[in-house]
């Protein structure tokens, strides 16, 4: 992400100076669909799984064999291990056959020999930054001779974050307006909770519930909840960050991070969870 970051500030600082720092994202459909494979691999598929007006349209019953049909896969798909492997080195190679360069330090970081374009790959997405309409059109037909593409022009979405270019006040901000929103409206509380500037304090009395014996209490359901959220949430809650022009909590990349284990919160360790959820509680 340090690498995204960097390419869309340089976006925005060519931007101020006049020099281009045109952005635009896009995405490759059906990426792990359709390249050769190495070797073939087979699948044997029970006929009770195939449709009838499949197997009519396609021919397959002279190929039934004990109730099933053995297929030959010769090219990728959804479900194969190497898939993704495949699919990223046919990409890359595509990309170099048309002077689209791999950086040798920075694996997702992309830059044309003779054109400027500089662009970051990560799996099947593209943040393109370019200096003219014919340098953006040549990356696109580029792509478009092996894979469907879908394109923003104004390179607004980019890896699930929002991108808001400001070219008056010379500013760019990356934010997820609909995140905290979301998380929240699932793994409502039955408690209103107050939010919290970063960092929390965590030595907030609980009212609530009395959680004095945990050995004897049993959990509010609203803390099993958020404790499996903060769980699975725990590597992207650190990442998150709202715009600087709202007041909201914070969870920075530039501030220092939060440890995983602190976010493993247990309804046994109801301040760890409950200063988590204040931490994204919006302030009022």
């Amino acid at each position: 992400m340090e690498v995204v970051k960097a390419l869309i500030q340089s976006a925005a600082s060519d931007r101020a100076r006049g020099l281009g720092g045109l952005v635009l994202t896009a995405d490759i459909k059906d990426f792990y669909l359709g390249t050769p494979m190495e070797r073939p691999e087979y699948v044997r598929i029970p006929t009770k799984f195939i449709p009838a007006h499949v197997l009519d349209k396609y021919e397959l019953h002279p190929l039934i064999h004990n109730g099933a049909v053995l297929f030959e896969v010769n090219k990728c798909m959804y479900g194969l291990p190497q898939a993704g492997l495949l699919s990223q080195r046919r990409l890359i190679a595509h990309l170099a056959a048309h002077d689209y360069i791999q950086d040798s330090t920075v694996s997702c970081l992309f830059r044309h020999a003779k054109r400027g374009t500089v662009f970051t790959l990560v799996v099947d997405d593209f943040a393109v930054k370019y200096k003219t309409k014919a340098d953006a059109d040549h990356f696109l037909d580029m792509l478009r001779l092996l894979y469907e593409i879908t394109i923003d022009w104004r390179g607004s979405k980019y890896l699930g974050y929002t991108i808001e270019w400001d070219d008056v006040a010379h500013t760019v901000s990356l934010s997820m307006p609909n995140y905290i929103p979301k998380l929240l409206a699932r793994f409502h509380p039955d408690e209103v909770l107050r939010g919290a500037v970063s960092p929390a304090v965590t030595h907030r009395p609980i009212t609530a519930h009395n959680f004095s014996s945990p050995s004897t209490t049993t959990a509010p359901p609203w803390i099993l909840r958020v404790s499996c959220a903060c769980r699975k949430l725990s590597a992207q809650c650190c990442s998150i960050h709202e715009q600087s022009t709202t007041r909201c909590s914070r969870l920075s990349t530039t501030s220092r991070p939060i440890k995983r284990a602190q976010l493993r919160a247990s309804w046994q360790e109801p301040r760890g969870c409950y200063s988590t959820l204040r931490h994204i509680q919006p302030i009022s």
